[in-house]
């Protein structure tokens, strides 16, 4: 039983010691003639929709 506590102690203290992972901000300024739909398609990965773009940048 001592060797699991002790097994268990040290994973939890591993993984307490990992940096956390977090997503990097940058910021993109608008230029004559962008839209939502054109930047949203040169930067992101999946197609999201304009409407969840507009209420996660609050416009």
């Amino acid at each position: 039983m001592l060797r699991y506590t002790r097994f268990i102690t040290a994973i939890s203290l591993l993984i307490l010691a990992l940096p956390s992972v977090q997503a990097e901000d940058w910021v993109y300024r608008m230029r004559s003639g962008d839209s939502l739909s054109k930047i949203s398609a040169q930067f992101l990965k999946n197609e999201i929709s304009t409407v969840r773009l507009q209420y996660y940048n609050q416009i």
